[in-house]
């Protein structure tokens, strides 16, 4: 019982944070090879970074006629393009774009399923190799370049690289101030990104901004009505502002469509179905 009851959660855990393991071939490749481009993308530009991604973050390709899957495409031509370039000519090069591999593959999905679709966190090492890449690349094109005026457009760019990187570190880094900042981040990154509107529902409603709360809650149970942590916080909010009414029609749907498994520190709810819950209106 212990083993199915583990089985079970794990099934119902990965079915939330890794919906491409679900799918069927070639659809769940397309979209874990989608995924190294939007990896990619955030060292390139890092202004969209949440702290999670769950719950249909990254809307599922469904279809090989999919425009992400020429984005995907393009991506690994590239690669592919830079990995001969090391071969032939630069074992730098060639280090950078091993090194990037390498480090990037535990979290890929190639060896086994991995409990994300997106995580910031695993992209640490090998930005070491994409800031080996970076230096390199600059540094040849400086000792190639004849023109001292195109030279110096090449440093001035590095220069102004560098500036806007390190700026982006330090607006970063305010958002992990608290928990309020960190969540509003994640939510003006990904709007409809369910935990990160849960969250900071339940920061608000500590703050007492009760009103603001709910409409989070709302909001949050529209978007992914699948997580559950929306429909307990919004039924305790209901209950707090005396709305008894409110909270026990969102917990009855909230009792009958959620499965309860017994494990770790306490209980792991996860949702089997899609809850019944008051009309809700959209922030």
């Amino acid at each position: 019982m212990l083993l199915w009851n583990t089985g079970l959660y794990c099934y119902l855990l990965y079915r939330n944070v890794n919906p491409p393991l679900f799918m069927e071939t070639p659809y769940r490749q397309l979209n874990w090879l989608y995924l190294v481009w939007v990896n990619l993308w955030q060292l390139l530009d890092p202004n969209f970074l949440c702290p999670d991604w769950r719950f249909g973050t990254v809307p599922l390709i469904e279809s090989t006629l999919d425009p992400r899957n020429l984005v995907t495409m393009a991506t690994f031509v590239c690669l592919a393009y830079l990995a001969w370039r090391g071969l032939a000519y630069s074992k730098k090069l060639l280090f950078g774009l091993t090194w990037m591999a390498l480090t990037f593959l535990p979290a890929s999905n190639v060896f086994f399923p991995v409990g994300f679709v997106v995580a910031e966190r695993v992209l640490y090492l090998p930005s070491l190799g994409y800031c080996f890449i970076v230096g390199y690349g600059f540094t040849i094109a400086f000792k190639t370049l004849r023109s001292a005026f195109v030279r110096f457009l090449t440093a001035s760019t590095f220069i102004v690289l560098i500036c806007l990187m390190a700026s982006r570190t330090v607006l970063r880094n305010e958002d992990w101030i608290s928990n309020v900042s960190l969540y509003s981040s994640g939510a003006r990154c990904n709007p409809n990104n369910g935990v990160m509107l849960t969250n900071l529902g339940i920061q608000h409603g500590r703050l007492k901004n009760f009103t603001f709360a709910e409409k989070l809650y709302r909001r949050s149970m529209k978007v992914a009505p699948k997580h559950s942590r929306g429909y307990s916080n919004f039924g305790g909010l209901m209950e707090a502002r005396k709305r008894y009414g409110e909270a026990e029609e969102v917990r009855q749907g909230f009792i009958q469509d959620f499965f309860f498994l017994g494990g770790g520190g306490g209980a792991h709810v996860v949702c089997l179905t899609t809850p019944t819950f008051p009309e809700t209106t959209p922030i």
